[in-house]
């Protein structure tokens, strides 16, 4: 029930229509991946969201650095 009433809250506040530019094939690929696994799960997906930078393009950083992110934001 909180997962419909989330989706539909997020369907009013991010817009329809997004500026981004032209998607590779490894995005789209990996969007279609991920929404297929959400929904094999039963979580709502949302197909009008932009697609993310493609992996090449992302910062990868390391365990210990995640880690210690992760362990100070639940510190406080």
């Amino acid at each position: 029930m909180i997962k419909r009433i989330f989706s539909a809250l997020l369907v009013l506040i991010i817009p329809v229509k997004a500026a981004v530019s032209p998607p590779a094939d490894e995005t789209q690929a990996r969007k279609a991946r991920s929404i297929a696994q959400l929904q094999s799960e039963g979580v709502p997906t949302i197909d009008h969201l932009p697609l993310i930078e493609p992996e090449s393009d992302s910062t990868r950083r390391k365990t210990k650095a995640v880690v210690q992110r992760t362990i100070i934001s639940t510190d406080t």
